[in-house]
């Protein structure tokens, strides 16, 4: 037994094998895992997997980092990082999923057989659904800036360190951690476009003292990023506009994950309702409709859904454990280590070294428990990390609320693309996933007004792509 040919980190009566960059080494999770198995390594920081043998026990032992910098894929008693190495039939079930995107099975992939390990899990393979959660985000240091700051100096490398600007608030304080004369910055220029960022990273760039090289990102074929997933497609759009910032032997920062990890301020209308304090909870769905929208979606839109949220609250008021278990949720929804899974694969086809501080399970401890009147003020999320970097970013950062609208990304080269990839398509009609006439009506429809039947055409389309690699 090896992983991907690697030999034991620790060998003696419980072998363990490792995949990926833990902090602290190999050797001290290994130990780790020897001394207290799966559950002492549920938090353990770091981008890896690991699977071990004990003596006198026929299974394998698996766990996978708290939100799977490092993908495990495995088949009866075999574990790997590398699923082309299990290659099996493809699995119709799993390709129903990934049209649709859903997430409520994340173990299944697209071969039959042969399992995804999720995010914080591990256990002993018997069937995969057996392995259990064992990251379970629990109250820790609550100096956000200080912990942030350790995330963020324990995976610097040797030399030049780029950071990804997006213009929000994140990857923003990712720049004060990082300043310093190695740190170089890039972000997505898209000139004459309202989802045009540029001024705010120029001001995050000018503040910290690094220079900014934008990338013209206008011309990004989403269609491109099907061809370096293989032989999994990407279930999630976007993934063309980190791939413009990505360059052979460079280190990337990127503030992806602190939307789920520090932006919890989400739920704070229901924390109000269950405070006894309706009037409050009323007061912040207002706030928040008027403050944190993307920037197509109108306050009334906006307001009903926050409405909703207080309707629902009101009528039934959560306990403070059905919120945690909320908050918990959100954090370690599958959504989100897929979506890092892909971007690590697609950092590794360009030979990007790609680093995300916010998924950090000490992040995350730290404001797990923080209540609503901390992580959320007058319409404001993510209260609590504006107030941690107050003094060292601009004023309109740290006072923005809305986000860039970027489906224009996608959508600007959407038919283009999709016209070289029309053949893909009749293998998903073959597979008997969609039909010929649902094919020709999607084709027609506009990407803008119509987004979801966009992303559902792409999606098939790398359906068809895994299919025609088999």
């Amino acid at each position: 037994m090896t992983l991907d040919g690697r030999p034991p980190v620790l060998d003696g009566s419980v072998r363990v094998w490792v995949a990926g960059r833990p902090l602290g080494g190999a050797d001290a999770l290994a130990a780790r895992f020897a001394a207290a198995g799966p559950d002492g390594v549920g938090d353990w920081p770091g981008d890896w997997a690991l699977v071990a043998r004990r003596a006198g026990d026929d299974r394998l032992w698996v766990a996978v980092d708290a939100f799977a910098g490092v993908p495990l894929f495995v088949r009866a008693d075999v574990a790997t990082t590398d699923p082309t190495s299990l290659r099996g039939p493809p699995d119709r079930e799993g390709m129903r999923q990934q049209l649709a995107a859903r997430f409520d099975d994340p173990w299944r992939t697209l071969y039959d057989g042969v399992w995804r390990v999720p995010a914080g899990h591990g256990g002993a393979l018997g069937h995969p659904r057996d392995l259990r959660r064992i990251f379970v985000p629990r109250g820790g240091d609550p100096n956000l800036r200080a912990v942030l700051q350790r995330a963020v100096d324990e995976r610097l490398p040797e030399g030049e360190v780029w950071l990804a600007l997006s213009g929000g608030l994140d990857s923003s304080a990712l720049a004060a951690c990082l300043e310093g004369p190695r740190l170089r910055t890039t972000t997505n220029a898209f000139p004459g476009w309202t989802a045009d960022e540029r001024p705010f990273a120029h001001a995050v760039a000018a503040r910290v003292g690094a220079p900014l090289v934008p990338v013209d990102s206008r011309g990004l074929d989403p269609f491109e990023v099907l061809d370096l997933l293989a032989p999994f497609p990407p279930v999630l759009v976007n993934h063309h506009l980190n791939l413009a910032l990505m360059a052979p032997g460079r280190t990337l920062y990127t503030g992806f994950g602190g939307d789920e990890v520090v932006g919890h301020g989400f739920d704070v209308v229901r924390q109000r309702m269950a405070e006894g304090r309706p009037v409050r909870g009323l007061l912040d769905a207002v706030a928040l409709a008027a403050r944190y929208r993307h920037a197509r979606a109108s306050f009334p839109h906006e307001l009903q859904r926050w409405l909703r949220e207080a309707g629902g609250a009101w009528l039934r008021p959560p306990t403070a454990q059905q919120l945690r278990e909320r908050r918990v949720a959100r954090l370690t929804h599958p959504l989100l280590a897929r979506s890092r899974e892909e971007q690590i694969l697609m950092a590794r086809s360009r030979g990007t070294r790609l680093e995300m501080p916010f998924l950090d399970p000490r992040v995350a401890a730290a404001v797990i428990e923080l209540p609503a009147s901390v992580r959320c003020r007058r319409g404001r999320t993510r209260a609590h990390l504006r107030s941690a970097f107050a003094g060292e970013l601009p004023r309109s950062i740290l006072d923005r609320t809305r986000k860039a609208d970027l489906s224009q990304s996608f959508h600007a080269r959407f038919h283009e693309g999709l016209s070289k990839r029309l053949p893909l398509l009749d293998a998903v009609v073959e597979e008997g996933l969609v039909t010929a006439s649902w094919v020709d009506r999607a084709c027609d429809t506009d990407p803008v007004t119509h987004p979801e039947v966009a992303a559902e055409l792409w999606r098939a389309a790398g359906i068809g792509r895994f299919l025609v690699s088999q």
